[in-house]
């Protein structure tokens, strides 16, 4: 299993970056929920990332509410947003998970420069596509570095991936108490078989995707 390690955060450092944020999504795939983006901050002194943290599709629930505080007390500062599913399905996924992201990134951002940190800032994200355009420009102090399948191998995007999915997990648990039918405890909104029987029996919720 590959270990995520801070080797592209202190590279982007050393160019010039003040501070690195890697973001990262959890539920694009699925058919109830909101998208959820985390956002995680390093600097220079950050440590090495706790012992564990990995993409968080590649660890168990039990594992990433583990590392959830682990995580949030190594990181400079975290944040994490979500847009409902009703703006996915008139806005579309991509404009929905850039509302995410935006929000995330502007509640890091506003809790880094009342400590008194600020400066360039280096975003990763992870995959080959820049989503956050065109509404980083409010934020012209922030560059984007794309890379694929950063969720594995940078420490920042991986703890962004946990905290993303853990935030919107428990989200679908609480919300799962209200339409039990649909087994969200358990399938966190994703296409199993179970979910799908159940929209075809209950037909469809406020919190479903495309309605």
């Amino acid at each position: 299993m590959n270990t995520p390690s801070l080797r592209l955060e202190r590279q982007l450092l050393r160019a010039g970056a003040d501070l690195v944020i890697g973001v990262d999504e959890a539920g694009r795939g699925a058919l109830a929920g909101p998208v959820s983006v985390g956002a995680v901050a390093v600097v220079a002194a950050t440590p090495t990332v706790p012992r564990g943290t990995r993409d968080s599709k590649m660890i168990s629930e039990q594992q990433r509410e583990r590392l959830r505080p682990l995580v949030q007390n190594w990181a400079l500062a975290t944040a994490v947003a979500m847009t409902p599913a009703h703006v996915i399905t008139t806005d579309g996924l991509t404009t929905a998970q850039r509302q995410a992201a935006l929000a995330a990134l502007g509640q890091l951002l506003n809790d880094l420069a009342a400590q008194g940190s600020s400066g360039r800032v280096a975003i990763i994200l992870d995959g080959a596509y820049d989503y956050l355009q065109p509404g980083l420009s409010a934020w012209p102090n922030c560059t984007v570095r794309l890379k694929v399948r950063a969720d594995v191998t940078c420490s920042s995007v991986a703890a962004a991936s946990i905290l993303a999915k853990t935030e919107r997990d428990r989200h679908m648990i609480s919300i799962a108490e209200e339409y039990p039918e649909f087994g969200w405890s358990i399938n966190k909104g994703y296409g199993t078989a179970g979910h799908r029987e159940a929209i075809a029996r209950h037909g469809y919720t406020a919190h479903h995707r495309y309605r």
